[in-house]
């Protein structure tokens, strides 16, 4: 799950909303969630920690930014990583980063 609060504008504050959820039969433990506006960025905008998810369960987490510039297609590829530490020992260590290309309007 991956959704803005509306369409990112240059300039514009806006809300990205971000569903992590636990595929597993066990509890995660705590872990820390990142989300990168871009991947030149210096750092990531959002960075928390989760305390636990059930197995099956899921959390929404929110992060507000704003994009100073814009870029031609295929946009800037926002990055978010559930489990950023690799702390959660997981039978698919593959599936916690997800890339969605913004087009933020100018």
């Amino acid at each position: 799950e991956y959704s803005f609060d509306h369409p990112p504008e240059k300039g514009v504050p806006f809300t990205v909303k971000i569903g992590i959820y636990n595929q597993g039969d066990v509890s995660t433990g705590s872990f820390w969630w990142e989300w990168w506006a871009t991947p030149n960025a210096p750092d990531y905008e959002c960075r928390e920690q989760i305390s636990n998810i059930v197995p099956n369960g899921g959390r929404i987490v929110y992060c507000t930014a704003t994009y100073g510039g814009w870029i031609g297609t295929p946009g800037y590829p926002s990055t978010v990583i559930a489990d950023a530490d690799d702390e959660v020992d997981e039978y698919d260590e593959e599936n916690n980063t997800y890339v969605e290309h913004v087009m933020v309007i100018h």
